[in-house]
């Protein structure tokens, strides 16, 4: 197994997934396509991995089309493919999904309240989760 890993944005890498590829020894290439990088032949590679990025994949960014287009061939021969984020969105629009932007859902931070349970006890019954939408 090899796996093809698309960056769309410098500063946003792989993270655990690199980790995880580390560890289990899986061979894989990391394309930086927002620093010009040309994507390899495709057909060496097994599983396709599309990362995020601030932009949208209705703007008209020359990479993004040729990411498209490898979701394409990825898709017609029944490899593996997972988009993070933007890469979730260029998959998405590919496969013939419409891609458009949506209302902020919560332009304030939103406390929830988090209960104790035996399945982790790591966390005291006064937790709360903190989410914001920025």
């Amino acid at each position: 197994m090899s796996v093809l890993i698309c960056k769309n944005i410098s500063n946003e890498g792989p993270g655990t997934i690199e980790d995880y590829l580390h560890l289990k020894e899986i061979p894989h290439t990391i394309v930086d396509l927002s620093k010009g990088e040309s994507l390899p032949d495709a057909t060496s590679f097994d599983t396709l991995i599309m990362l995020g990025g601030p932009m949208s994949v209705n703007d008209d960014i020359s990479y993004i089309r040729k990411e498209e287009e490898l979701v394409r061939d990825f898709a017609l021969i029944g490899k593996k493919m997972l988009g993070v984020c933007l890469g979730a969105q260029i998959m998405a629009k590919d496969l013939g999904a419409k891609v458009y932007k949506g209302p902020r859902v919560s332009p304030f931070p939103i406390s929830i309240p988090i209960r104790h349970s035996s399945m982790g006890g790591a966390m005291p019954s006064s937790s709360v989760l903190k989410l914001a939408n920025r």
